[in-house]
């Protein structure tokens, strides 16, 4: 009876009577919003751009298009916070960023990953000459100067369309059919910074690499197909996000992106570009999640698999227990003992009798409290009874 009690709950209580099947989704980000940046740094004490004149030419304006590069990209979004631009590089000899010398000794047997080393030494500079795209782009002291901030990209919105497709239950369902509602297919990118635990400032300096994991289960025996998954707990999506790279890592502490911009001048014919390197967030979408729904062949499979178990679980508590009286002969032995009994003959004296023991047999007999004036003892003898049969 336990077991077969045991059976029913574990096959309600972990939902063994139901099929699963994974889902098939698919995702989509969007970023929407503009920002101002100042890159000649004409207002260098200004932190708040809309303070100034709307029709200066010094303020640079950003939509959409202009930060979000490259303009598509599967199961994710890449959003630009910060840029460094390097314009009208050329190919040529220049100096190394990264490598410094005093002599032409210094400048032998080492690489840059920008271009050749050509093993001179420019003493003026103290810089290795190199044969690459020139002005070669420095990066390591430029990142994070408030004129290449974009200003309150923070407060753009983050539009994630999601859809997915339980093809066994014949349902399609979908984030973006309906009302926008924040924190389900709306979100602000400041809101995804914070949910990753990543420093707002920090982030949008340097860039991180953020995942949102939507899992998304979805319980047909209490789900309707048709009904607005917002509204049912049962087949509602849920977001996490989760910062990927370390923060403290020295190779890399953000993440960055680079873009090449390309120009022919038509009278040499030779090519100049303009190379940017932008510092953002990049979101990528993962998203994983079952269909479930009641189906009689995994539910007598469910009665069967435990009945299984009950039999085999008792057989095996049996060769256990046999296992246990070979190994060990003197656990579970019973000693059995034939006791006699013998009829003892003579009557009881008229009288009070009190309870007593034979010291033979073990058996409880009564003794006379009055003394017989005829006998001698004090033991008193069981009356004749007749004979059997």
């Amino acid at each position: 009876m336990f077991m077969l009690t045991w059976i029913i709950f574990f096959c309600c209580w972990f939902k063994t009577y139901q099929r699963w099947e994974n889902l098939v989704g698919y995702s989509s980000v969007k970023f929407a919003g503009w920002s101002l940046t100042n890159p000649d740094d004409i207002y260098s004490n200004t932190s708040n751009y809309t303070e100034l004149p709307n029709n200066s030419s010094d303020l640079y304006i950003w939509d959409s298009k202009d930060v979000v590069y490259p303009a598509y990209s599967p199961q994710g979004a890449f959003v630009t916070t910060n840029y460094i631009q390097t314009t009208d590089q050329s190919r040529g000899y220049c100096d190394s960023v990264a490598l410094s010398c005093t002599s032409d000794a210094n400048c032998t047997d080492v690489t840059d990953a920008n271009g050749w080393v050509t093993g001179t030494c420019n003493t003026t500079s103290s810089k290795c000459e190199v044969r690459a795209w020139c002005p070669i782009q420095d990066d390591t002291t430029a990142s994070c100067m408030p004129q290449h901030m974009l200003s309150n990209i923070a407060d753009w919105s983050v539009t994630v369309k999601i859809g997915v497709t339980y093809p066994h239950f014949g349902a399609q369902l979908n984030t973006y059919a309906g009302d926008t509602q924040v924190g389900y297919n709306t979100f602000v990118l400041s809101d995804l910074l914070g949910s990753a635990g990543i420093n707002l400032a920090d982030g949008l300096c340097l860039g991180a690499l953020i995942s949102m994991n939507v899992v998304w289960n979805c319980d047909f025996d209490q789900f309707n197909v048709g009904d607005d998954p917002k509204s049912n707990k049962h087949c509602r999506p849920e977001f996490t996000f989760v910062r990927l790279q370390d923060p403290y890592s020295e190779i890399s502490d953000g993440f960055s992106t680079a873009q090449a911009l390309y120009n022919k001048d038509s009278s040499t014919g030779l090519y100049t570009r303009d190379v940017w390197k932008r510092y953002g967030i990049f979101l990528g979408v993962q998203v994983s999640g079952v269909g479930m729904g009641f189906n009689w062949g995994y539910f007598f499979a469910s009665i069967v698999g435990g009945i299984v178990v009950m039999f085999l679980t008792r057989f095996i508590c049996d060769w256990v227990a046999m296992m246990v009286l070979d190994q060990w002969p003197g656990c579970g032995h019973v000693e059995t003992q034939t006791i006699k009994l013998e009829r003892h003959q003579g009557e009881i004296p008229i009288g009070k009798a009190k309870r007593g023991t034979d010291a033979e047999t073990g058996l409880i007999r009564k003794k006379s409290l009055r003394k017989d004036e005829d006998s001698d003892s004090e033991d008193d003898e069981l009356p004749p009874r007749p004979a059997l049969g």
